[in-house]
């Protein structure tokens, strides 16, 4: 079996909600990280590349119609490059980069693209259920689901419930949160982000605007701040997530060049990362997050 090699790998700066891409279509959004993959590593997008794929969670509305064949039109590209959206929620994109070294270690492919796209603002999370509330009425799966599994609840109940199991407090989740937000201020000041950030033109409000940094990071958050919001989840008092410790509502895209040694050695393209192995697992659907501790085996993994 060949080795599959990541070349390259670039993301847009993570725009706040109603940020500063508010007015930029996701098809445009997603177009951005291909542009730059193709300018930082001189390749010829339209005969260099074989193939795209694109990890989506609500391909609705303007991320729908395979987005994953759309940003490569978008960024001119040509008919000729295909593109497929997949989505495995939360783990798409790392799945479209998984799915990408498979065809490539098989020998199918030699230079395929691979990342994700999510625009929260203008596609908001939950929008391709039958209603917003699906998750957690129910209404989104059939009767038989029930045959088998006692409920179906919302991300934020489950992971109360794995801090619950866990025995994690507020006060501790409040302070990982914090430090987490110092540490990216510390990076973000050391220009650890500047290798992997590309700075995307676009308009906003009308007016031409070039977004370079991180909207939704705020390094200044400390603990006894967080400690006064009220919970999202739960009853206030009752819970312990909130804003300032669950995940952001974010619009970004990231992409990655994805290759053999073989189209490395003829392109001229030298490797950061070789992929040695990925694995899936499936658990209880309530408290899914603990898949992302477990390996395949099913016992915990202290890395993640």
């Amino acid at each position: 079996m060949r080795d599959a090699y990541i070349v390259d790998a670039v993301r847009t700066p993570f725009g706040k909600y109603e940020g500063s891409f508010r007015d930029t279509h996701p098809q445009d959004l997603a177009a951005e990280p291909l542009l730059a993959l193709e300018e930082r590593n001189s390749l010829d997008g339209q005969t260099d590349v074989e193939d795209v794929i694109l990890g989506c969670v609500t391909p609705v509305d303007e991320q729908a119609l395979n987005i994953g064949r759309l940003a490569p039109l978008v960024a001119g590209w040509g008919d000729d490059v295909p593109g497929v959206q997949l989505n495995r929620f939360c783990g798409s994109g790392q799945q479209a980069v998984n799915f990408a070294a498979g065809q490539i270690r098989g020998g199918m492919h030699d230079v395929i693209v691979a990342g994700g796209i999510e625009h929260m603002t203008r596609v908001p999370m939950g929008s391709d259920g039958p209603e917003q509330d699906s998750h957690a009425s129910g209404a989104g799966v059939t009767d038989t689901y029930f045959e088998h599994f006692d409920e179906l609840t919302t991300q934020g109940e489950g992971a109360e419930r794995i801090a619950e199991n866990g025995g994690f407090s507020r006060g501790e989740l409040d302070r990982i949160a914090a430090d987490s937000q110092r540490r990216w201020g510390e990076a973000e000041g050391d220009g650890h982000h500047d290798e992997q950030v590309v700075p995307v033109e676009t308009t906003l409000d009308g007016d031409p605007v070039t977004v370079e940094r991180d909207e939704h990071p705020r390094p200044e958050t400390d603990a006894e701040t967080l400690a006064s919001l009220p919970t999202a989840f739960r009853a206030d008092g009752e819970g312990v997530l909130h804003a300032g410790n669950s995940s952001g509502i974010v619009d970004g895209a990231a992409a990655a060049v994805v290759a053999s040694s073989e189209a490395c050695e003829e392109l001229g393209l030298d490797p950061i990362a070789r992929i040695v192995d990925s694995h899936v697992v499936g658990v209880d659907p309530v408290t899914c997050f603990e898949g992302r501790f477990r390996r395949r085996t099913n016992s915990w993994n202290g890395t993640v």
